[in-house]
């Protein structure tokens, strides 16, 4: 309760309520200050204070304490205090005026003198300093009462408060009854001790501020609300209570005179009954001497009789003549009824009316009568002239009635001016509240949402057309049934639950839910429910309102898929993506960029991005913000692409990177711009690896065919602008195959390695050494200032040649034959110049090797040669000279064979068994290749049928392609693929190898035989991938399925972490772009590990087995399957 006004509530703050709040205070302040004044008056001594009024009784100090403490205790309630002090001392107060009351009773009831006082107390001698009995009944009974309305108040108890006022009233009323209408019992109750007046009007405005002070609850909220009729009746009532209380006084001034004339005749009495009394006592003196008993008997008899008549008198004087009671009957009489005796007569009764008593009833000596006569005399002279004076008195309005009378009229006036607010505000209130009403229903009405009011246990008992709408139930469908028709059977208990919160008062958040509509849809609905309240807090009603969000569900479950699509999609991309805002400050981010940049979100988000990350070129020159490319979109709202720039990482490292910007355009204003980036570290590394594999020798590092031609071509055109001889010498290292076979391949390419070394040493710093492949060297001589360089140079490469070459120890002596050509004398093209060296080297091997040789006319006679074969190649074919061999290709991960590349072979009359690369060429520089390499098709498609039927189901046969045959069927190639349909061999039992030179060929009917043959579902490899033209854009360009890595690549895995590098690089690019891989050339079980844990999907080589013919081939399937 602290800090709040528990007599209102909070609930409460017109201003009506405001006022009754000042009202309240208003009596606190009374009764505080008469409690005050009267405990000043009893502490200092001070009748005044004691009396508050002239004439008026004196207040008890224990009744000025109560007042005290309950004007403190309403006083606090009414202000509501703040303090933990205040706030105790509002909670103390009721329970020591309850201690005050039971203190009282116990004095009361017990007869215990003084605990009901305080530390005041009447003078010594008098008659109330003796007697415990001097206080009404009332006085404890209503102090009791006080304390518990109070203390009531303060648990906020607001019935049992009411009822101990509307019990203080009655109580009160007594006593108020007894002054207005003289009834001597009701200021008394039992006690000749009367109420004081005061004491009455303060209980009474207690009574009143507690009833007050609690018109917002309990039967005082009623009675507020019905105050119209009962505000009226209750006006007339006490107009009715006042009039007769007016009439009667009249009537009671009358009885007043009338008495105190019948009081001067009983005094007139009393003096003739005491001298009679005087007589008997004298007289009997000498029966009680002598004791006889009959006549003392007689005697008390008669005495008896006299002391009856006199008390009978003396009662209209004293009321009961006990030996401890004051005789002072008649001042008292007098007293109530028109005002307090003279002080002076007050003070000679109590000097003498005491005495007289004790010598009539505590025995008479001789002496004593005439005394006793003698006051008497004096008393009804003294009385004649009292009841003279009091006549005076009686004919003006006692100041106990005047007080008490004036005290009504004011409570009567406060009384009327509460019912006239209180008639206004309920007016105006009612007005307001009907309007607001009205604006309610209206408001209600209009929603789109439902508004429901229900029971506690789910009753529906208001049901507006927001809920018809939603819920598909009329009005009079939808009131008076449980709310549970609404709700499917799965949410019921949840239901429950909600319903037993609310009907305990408890709060529930607004939730989402689905309820059932009439026509048995579900219904997706946010609701929002509170508890409905009457005045004193209980919960009667449960107000409900709904909406149908199904179509924001369904927006909201869109938005979340995109949202998760999104963030999976960001997650799951690997190129970064940034935001950025106008001022260049990082918006927002994806994970790629943290992993990329190696920023956390807290280091990179709001954090400027150029300076950051993009500040300097990859040589470590600054890079302008205004020659940024992220920077600038955000300004001029360009998109821009960059191909090949770096940001750099957290770690200091240079991130090699591509990236697009776009704008971001809002309202028609760039706000920012999008960054995403690419990681190309790899494809750059994958790409210059390539770039190197495809003009670079491997091996030995020198430029390889491929370089050769573009640096024969410059170095041609520079010698045609300027007229200076060039020359070209093609080195062959003599019996190298023998020698590699005796060495092995490792020391066969050390021994390369070493050779091209002493080449180069050999030659200027402007000539050009190339690797053409194998044991094949070509060196171009440009800007020959005299033909004899280019014989000093033949010898000094001869010589370094031959000189022995160290291997474990062992000297290793080999030579090589030269051939050498001139331009412009020998010929001016490359490819005449190419023919011209290779003849010349050949002659100079015909003439005994270790030599050089320059070519001449003579070596037309090899030509000569190259025709015979030729011609003897045209007949092969029908001859039935030629063969097919099969070389398995297997499995690396299951070690099965799966496919096999078919190869030719021409078993020559005379020569024996030709090597391909002797005949191939010549037969596609004739044509020759279209019949052979249709023949080697059919053949190698009738044996994958069958051991595609026999052994494997998904068995491959890998047949090559030159470009001659693929230039000369176009885009169709229907012959192949009409041979298939006719054997009934799908399209998948077919790998057409064809060489990298074919893709960077733009002749559109290459790529559209590509597309023939891949619609038929034939799959395509490229064969001797880096050894040729190998790029990048050319494999993603076409639909490829296998790369088949060069054996150059895998004859030294094992120890040249170069080669592996290379492997692996083109292991994973070709697996991000979708492509398989064969390795060429496995020989060793060290060489297939090494690949199968590259990712390598197949092997080929002699570790598996040489070429051979079908039926030795069959059998090799054959002993597999098994």
């Amino acid at each position: 309760m602290q800090g709040t006004n528990t007599l209102l509530g909070t609930h409460t703050r017109n201003p009506f309520d405001v006022e009754i709040l000042g009202w309240t205070k208003a009596i606190a302040i009374f009764i505080l200050a008469v409690g005050m004044i009267v405990l000043s008056g009893w502490a200092l001594n001070v009748d005044a204070f004691k009396r508050l009024l002239p004439g008026l009784g004196s207040m008890r100090a224990d009744h000025a304490a109560v007042f005290a403490l309950s004007g403190i205790c309403l006083y606090l309630h009414a202000h509501g205090p703040t303090l933990q002090a205040l706030l105790m001392v509002r909670r103390a107060a009721p329970v020591l005026v309850l201690l005050l009351g039971v203190a009282e009773f116990a004095g009361y009831s017990s007869g215990w003198n003084g605990g009901d006082r305080l530390p005041f107390d009447e003078p010594a001698g008098t008659l109330l300093a003796s007697h415990p009995w001097n206080m009404p009944i009332m006085s404890p009974v209503n102090s009791v009462l006080v304390g518990g309305a109070l203390l009531f108040l303060e648990l906020t108890l607001w019935a049992a408060a009411q009822s101990a006022a509307f019990a203080l009233l009655a109580f009160t009323l007594l006593p108020l009854g007894g002054y207005m209408f003289g009834l001597l019992p009701l200021d008394r109750a039992g006690n000749v001790t009367p109420v004081p007046a005061p004491v009455v009007v303060g209980f009474l405005m207690l009574a009143a501020g507690i009833l007050v002070a609690t018109q917002n609850h309990g039967f005082m909220a009623q009675l507020r609300k019905r105050f119209l009729a009962v505000g009226l009746a209750t006006l007339l009532a006490m107009l009715v209570f006042m009039l007769g209380a007016l009439s009667y006084g009249f009537v009671q001034k009358n009885e007043a005179s009338r008495q105190i004339e019948q009081t001067h005749e009983a005094i007139q009495g009393m003096k003739s009954l005491s001298g009679s009394m005087l007589y008997f006592l004298h007289h009997n003196q000498k029966f009680l001497v002598t004791g006889d008993e009959s006549q003392l008997a007689e005697s008390v008899k008669h005495r008896n009789d006299l002391q009856f008549r006199l008390a009978g008198v003396n009662r209209l004087m004293s009321g009961n003549l006990q030996q401890h009671e004051r005789l002072a009957v008649l001042d008292k009489l007098i007293e109530h009824r028109i005002g307090q005796a003279d002080s002076a007569v007050q003070a000679w009764r109590e000097k003498n009316l005491d005495p007289l008593a004790a010598l009539m009833f505590g025995g008479i000596g001789g002496s004593q009568i005439e005394e006793i006569e003698a006051r008497l005399d004096e008393l009804v002279s003294s009385e004649k002239d009292l009841l003279k004076e009091r006549q005076s008195i009686a004919e003006a309005i006692n100041y106990s009635s005047l007080f008490t009378l004036g005290a009504l009229l004011i409570t009567l006036f406060l009384l009327l001016v509460w019912v006239f607010r209180t008639l206004q505000y309920e007016i105006a209130e009612r007005k307001q509240k009907a309007l607001e009403l009205q604006k309610f229903k209206a408001t209600i009405d209009s929603t789109d949402d439902a508004i429901i009011i229900k029971t506690p246990d789910g009753i529906i008992e208001n049901w507006n057309r927001g809920a018809e709408d939603l819920f598909g139930y009329t009005a009079q469908e939808a009131i008076g049934q449980p709310m549970r028709v609404l709700i499917p059977a799965e949410r019921q208990e949840d239901e429950l639950g909600i319903l037993g919160r609310l009907a305990r008062g408890e709060r529930v958040e607004p939730f989402e839910s689905v309820r059932r509509r009439k026509d048995g849809c579900l219904v997706d609905i946010s609701t929002t429910m509170s508890p409905v309240l009457d005045d004193e807090g209980k919960v009667v009603g449960i107000s409900k309102i709904a909406r149908d969000i199904t179509e924001r569900k369904q927006a909201e479950q869109i938005v979340r898929a995109s949202e998760e699509f999104t963030h999976l999609v960001l997650g799951a991309v690997g190129d970064g993506i940034v935001g950025m805002d106008t001022e260049g400050k990082v918006t927002f981010a994806n994970p790629a960029v943290f992993t990329l940049l190696g920023y956390s979100a807290e280091q990179l988000i709001g954090q400027p991005m150029h300076p950051l990350v993009h500040y300097a070129y990859p040589d470590g020159r600054d890079f302008p913000r205004a020659e940024c490319s992220m920077y600038r979109t955000s300004h001029d709202g360009q998109p821009r692409r960059v191909n090949n720039e770096v940001l750099w990482r957290k770690d200091g490292a240079a991130l090699p990177v591509e990236y697009n910007t776009t704008p971001v355009v809002k309202d028609g204003q760039i706000v920012g711009s999008v960054i995403v980036f690419r990681d190309i570290t790899e494809r750059k590394e994958s790409e210059e690896t390539i770039w190197k594999q495809a003009n670079f020798d491997v091996l030995t590092g020198l430029p390889n065919r491929h370089m050769f031609h573009d640096r024969l071509e410059q170095e041609l055109k520079k010698a045609r602008r300027t007229g200076r001889p060039l020359a070209l010498m093609l080195i062959d290292i003599d019996n190298f195959k023998e020698i590699n076979d005796r060495m092995g391949h490792a020391k066969g390419d050390l021994l390369l390695v070493e050779a091209a070394r002493r080449i180069g040493d050999c030659v200027r710093l402007s000539d050009t050494v190339v690797r053409l492949g194998g044991d094949e060297f070509m060196v171009i001589l440009p800007e020959l200032d005299d033909i004899d360089n280019t014989e000093r140079i033949a010898q000094s490469v001869i010589r370094n040649i031959s000189e022995p070459f160290q291997s474990n120890g062992e000297a290793v002596h080999v030579t090589c034959s030269i051939g050498i050509t001139l331009y412009p004398n020998d010929a001016d093209g490359i490819e005449g110049l190419y023919k011209n060296a290779d003849q010349a080297m050949y002659a100079a091997k015909t003439q005994g090797r270790n030599r050089h040789s320059y070519f001449t006319l003579a070596m037309q006679e090899a030509v000569q040669t190259r025709l015979r074969l030729i011609g003897d190649l045209r007949g092969a074919l029908d001859a039935g000279q030629f063969m097919v061999y099969f070389q398995p290709i297997v499995d690396l991960s299951t070690g099965r064979i799966d496919k096999a590349e078919a190869l030719i072979r021409w078993l020559h009359p005379e020569r024996g068994l030709v090597s391909p690369a002797q005949f191939i060429p010549l037969a596609e520089e004739t044509g020759l290749i279209l019949g052979i390499g249709d023949w080697v098709f059919q053949e190698s498609m009738r044996c994958v049928k069958r051991w595609r039927t026999l052994y494997n189901p998904a068995f491959q046969v890998s047949v090559n392609k030159s470009p001659v045959q693929f230039y000369k069927d176009g885009d169709d190639h229907a012959a192949w693929l009409s041979h298939l349909r006719e054997i009934g061999l799908p399209g998948q039992g077919l790998v057409i190898e064809i060489t990298e030179g074919i893709l960077l060929d733009s002749n559109l009917s290459i790529s559209a035989a590509l597309v023939t043959l891949r619609n038929a579902n034939v799959q395509i490899s490229i064969d001797d991938f880096g050894t040729g033209y190998s790029a990048l854009s050319y494999l993603k360009k076409f639909d490829i399925d296998y790369l088949k890595i060069d054996q150059s690549f895998v004859r030294d895995l094992t120890i040249d972490k170069n080669d592996l590098a290379l492997c692996e690089a083109i292991i994973v690019m070709a697996h991000k772009l979708g492509i398989k891989v064969i390795a060429e050339g496995v020989e060793t079980r060290e060489q297939m590990d090494m690949l199968a844990a590259a990712g390598c999907d197949y092997g080929q080589g002699y570790l598996y087995s040489r070429p051979i013919p079908v039926e030795e081939f069959e059998e090799l399937l054959k002993r597999g399957s098994q």
